[in-house]
């Protein structure tokens, strides 16, 4: 997955779904709903726009597109793969669960963001390909 909650890709919509319906579901067959999920009577990909976090590496066996992305989560045994994602220029994610999921397709949460570090005196800093980087402080 991406390390230490940073990811160089700008903020995009995904494909993804949740195998099981949000709520509750106690009392109800788990199977029964796990089956539902993986259908594509109930293929949904437009569920899961936002990126969800907690999903494990890239599946690179299952990159190919988001029916592939979904068959593969639903083959995996014992409910081991609660909801899937896949993007066309990442790839496919999935696992049990995820969080801090952005579902509600909010148009703020897919702008890049802009920033700057904050400088300190007396320290160096690389960019993300080791090179050395300075930034001149306004006055």
């Amino acid at each position: 997955g991406v390390p230490a909650g940073c990811d160089s890709n700008p903020p995009q919509k995904w494909s993804g779904q949740f195998l099981y319906p949000k709520g509750k579901t106690e009392g109800m067959d788990a199977a029964k709903l796990r089956e539902d999920g993986c259908s594509f009577d109930a293929w949904n990909p437009e569920e899961q726009v936002g990126q969800c976090f907690g999903l494990g590496s890239k599946r690179e066996e299952a990159s190919g597109s988001a029916e592939d992305c979904m068959a593969a989560c639903c083959a995996v045994q014992d409910s081991g793969c609660g909801v899937w994602q896949w993007s066309k220029d990442i790839g496919c994610f999935y696992g049990r669960s995820g969080f801090s999921c952005k579902g509600d397709g909010d148009p703020i949460h897919f702008e890049p963001f802009v920033g700057k570090r904050k400088r300190l005196e007396g320290r160096s800093y690389t960019d993300k390909d080791g090179k050395p980087w300075s930034m001149t402080m306004p006055e």
